[in-house]
């Protein structure tokens, strides 16, 4: 709820942000979603829906405060995250509507 309240993305983030965690899980099943992880995921996977999809968006510095990650953590997951999606953030509407 934080995360999607002081993100101030759109709706449509929050979806695409899930997508992205969704892509990422399937092409690595080794990955263990805890409660640690699962956090991490949510606030990596919508700030870069915000970053792609919105025309505003914030620095990493204020992201990683709402997500309470350090700056060099939440830039190490964002590599990795999007290493991880082969850069891919194009999501089309059929996936966005499943």
């Amino acid at each position: 709820a934080r995360i999607a309240q002081y993100y101030s993305c759109s709706d449509a983030c929050l979806i695409l942000g899930l997508v992205y965690i969704d892509r990422v899980l399937k092409s690595r099943p080794q990955l263990v979603v805890s409660p640690l992880s699962v956090h991490r995921l949510l606030a990596v996977g919508i700030m870069l829906a915000a970053k792609f999809h919105d025309d505003v968006y914030y620095s990493n510095a204020h992201y990683g405060k709402v997500a309470g990650l350090s700056l060099k953590e939440l830039n190490k997951l964002e590599e990795a995250f999007l290493g991880m999606l082969k850069w891919r953030l194009i999501v089309q509407p059929r996936e966005y509507e499943m």
